[in-house]
């Protein structure tokens, strides 16, 4: 998403692409994420695991590159934990009341 918001700077085809990704990013989240408690922690134990297997692995071996993707494993497992169960949403409310308050 990042680099599509860079491409979207100067790209028309990649401005169109972000706002359909945005108008669907509801509805997948949805599709992955849904609304049944089993999954919610599925998905919470399934990202400690994976960040536990990358962190045991980021030290274990001598590789550059599968250290690069024990690290990407990590900030996957990162991301999932964030979007199960509306975390990240309701840290970006959190931010924007405190930085209301402090206008």
């Amino acid at each position: 998403m990042a680099g599509l918001t860079l491409l979207a700077i100067n790209h028309d085809w990649a401005k169109r692409t972000l706002e359909k990704a945005r108008s669907n990013s509801k509805a997948i989240k949805k599709f992955f994420f849904p609304d049944w408690e089993w999954a919610h922690y599925a998905y919470d134990i399934g990202s400690f695991l994976i960040a536990a297997g990358a962190i045991y692995l980021l030290f274990t071996v001598e590789s550059r590159i599968l250290a690069s993707l024990c690290l990407a494993a990590i900030f996957f497992s990162i991301a999932i934990f964030l979007v199960n169960r509306e975390r990240v949403d309701r840290l970006i409310a959190t931010v924007k009341k405190q930085k209301h308050k402090r206008l």
